[in-house]
């Protein structure tokens, strides 16, 4: 099974990267309260995410939840993240940074869980680099070292635009807020247009409140034409 032989590896890797002690020893984030019961669950949900082609959704849950005894709250998180890993491992590894897509991963993943991520990005490349096909045996800590180091450059991008703490971002302009301002016909359009402009505020970390209420307007506007023809559409239906 490759993998399971590649998640093998990837637990190898990984904790030889834990052991080794403080990879980033960056001041903004703290090393120190790495959480490896989380970290370990993270590579499992992995695993059974790469094979999704061999299990059924029903045995991946049942698995998951023998395999660890977490609460579904703690087995969704780690499968947002997984959601976003790919998004976060190919920027790393490609080494091309998108604003909306990294931000929007961050999102996703949380500040909590960035060095999880890391790590895991590291051991993960290190892997598919050199193609094994047995269990790792020794470490070959050039080549380590050159993915550790665009980690910490993909870090740094992170730092310098102010993302690490992105998660935490709030809508310039609250759901409740929105009625008030715009002309909304239905509750419906509240989350698309919160979406959209929590979108737009990653995009454009500078954005102020009043352009955020003239691009508001402009996204009502497509989503009113949206909601008339499905309406329409409706009608006609019945």
């Amino acid at each position: 099974d490759t993998i399971f032989l590649k998640t093998a590896n990837l637990y190898i890797l990984s904790h030889y990267l834990l052991k080794k002690g403080k990879i980033f020893d960056n001041k903004e984030i703290n090393e120190k309260n790495f959480n490896k019961k989380d970290f370990c669950f993270l590579i499992l949900t992995l695993y059974f995410r790469d094979k999704k082609d061999h299990l059924s959704v029903s045995l991946n849950q049942k698995i998951l939840k023998s395999t660890y005894r977490a609460s579904k709250e703690h087995q969704l998180e780690n499968k947002n993240m997984c959601r976003k890993f790919d998004d976060l491992y190919n920027s790393i590894k490609e080494e091309k940074y998108d604003r909306f897509i990294i931000g929007k991963a961050l999102r996703r993943i949380s500040y909590k869980n960035i060095l999880h991520i890391l790590y895991v990005c590291i051991a993960y490349e290190y892997i598919e680099q050199l193609e094994l096909d047995s269990l790792i045996s020794e470490i070959d800590e050039n080549i380590l070292q050159k993915i550790i180091e665009k980690s910490k450059k993909f870090l740094n991008y992170v730092i310098n635009e102010d993302m690490l703490h992105i998660d935490k971002m709030k809508a310039l302009i609250r759901g409740k807020d929105l009625l008030e301002i715009l002309d909304i016909k239905t509750d419906k359009m509240i989350k698309p247009l919160l979406d959209y402009l929590l979108d737009e505020q990653i995009k454009k970390p500078k954005l102020e409140k009043e352009q955020a209420i003239e691009l508001l307007n402009k996204k009502l506007e497509e989503l009113n034409l949206k909601f008339n023809e499905q309406s329409k559409n409706e009608s006609e239906n019945k």
